[in-house]
């Protein structure tokens, strides 16, 4: 199981770096994900395309996001990727 930590703002500016470690991610074919989100303040559309590509790459095995604050649970919510990313509070 990889755990992944996502902190900041995740923008189009940060878009290339979160692809890069992502794709590291999905070429060591984990057991599982866990992003941890403790540090997340913003996440734009681009990037959650990139955890969407990231639960793909990895798949069957499972993506799930702990420790998202409002802000970032809300995007996620709005998107409806709720449902498709089980969220854990740590």
């Amino acid at each position: 199981i990889v755990l992944v930590t996502l902190k900041g703002e995740a923008t189009m500016e940060a878009a290339a770096a979160m692809t890069a470690r992502l794709t590291g991610v999905v070429a060591a074919r984990p057991k599982g994900v866990i992003l941890d989100c403790t540090g997340l303040t913003i996440l734009t559309s681009i990037c959650i395309g990139e955890l969407v590509a990231l639960k793909r790459g990895v798949a069957p095995a499972p993506v799930v996001i702990a420790s998202a604050g409002a802000l970032i649970a809300r995007s996620l919510q709005f998107t409806r990727l709720d449902q498709v990313f089980p969220f854990y509070d740590t």
